[in-house]
């Protein structure tokens, strides 16, 4: 196999994974079955840049090259759909305005609580702690107890801890964005996304390994 076939498989999943996620940038959706393609691209990459032969070493080369272009693509594509640190600040500056909000903050502090002591926290169905924000997104028990202590305080204390959470936010600006990308980059993996994920890797080997698209769907 020729170092050519990994340069071409290399280029080919680039300019996939880059359409990817321009694609989501633009439609604000992420196409799952684009993944297909882009092991479609990578193998055609492979068998251009070894001369249109086939073997199971550049099978094998595109399947890998398939796998870190997909996973390339879809966190190229979170990055781009997130908005930056200074957007993400602005917002939560606004946000910090209603009460509901900020309870969230005395929330997560409950769940660190109840996590430390060895308390169950039963989240509802596809929340977890970094993108919880209302009292919908927590367990019942964990908001109850973050209004309790909201109320117990004073409005120069409400006032106080609104300001510590302005300027802990303006600190971790960049930390916080961090976390959202890691969730959204986990949250990309749904059934369909692994099953077009499985047909990317398989496409690319098969057309790798036979040097003909038309002899890898055979």
């Amino acid at each position: 196999m020729k170092l050519s076939a990994i340069a071409g498989g290399v280029v080919a999943g680039g300019i996939g994974a880059a359409a990817w996620a321009v694609i989501a940038r633009v439609t604000g959706m992420e196409i799952g079955w684009i993944a297909w393609g882009v092991g479609l691209l990578v193998g055609l990459g492979v068998v251009i840049g070894n001369k249109g032969e086939g073997s199971p070493a550049a099978g094998a080369v595109a399947a890998v090259i398939a796998v870190l272009a997909v996973v390339a693509g879809k966190y190229t594509m979170v990055q781009l759909v997130l908005p930056d640190a200074d957007e993400i600040v602005a917002q939560a500056m606004y946000d910090l305005d209603d009460d509901e909000f900020v309870v969230s903050y005395l929330a997560d502090e409950v769940v660190a609580e109840f996590e430390a002591s060895g308390k169950p926290v039963n989240w509802p169905e596809d929340i977890v702690v970094a993108t919880a924000s209302a009292e919908a997104d927590y367990p019942t028990d964990v908001w109850a107890e973050a209004v309790i202590r909201w109320d117990a305080m004073s409005t120069d204390e409400r006032e106080g801890y609104r300001a510590q959470l302005k300027e802990k936010i303006a600190v971790n600006a960049d930390i916080f964005r961090s976390s959202i990308a890691a969730v959204g980059f986990t949250q990309t993996f749904g059934l369909m996304d692994v099953i077009f994920f499985g047909l990317a890797v398989l496409t690319a080997f098969r057309i790798g390994r036979s040097g003909s698209l038309k002899e890898s769907e055979a």
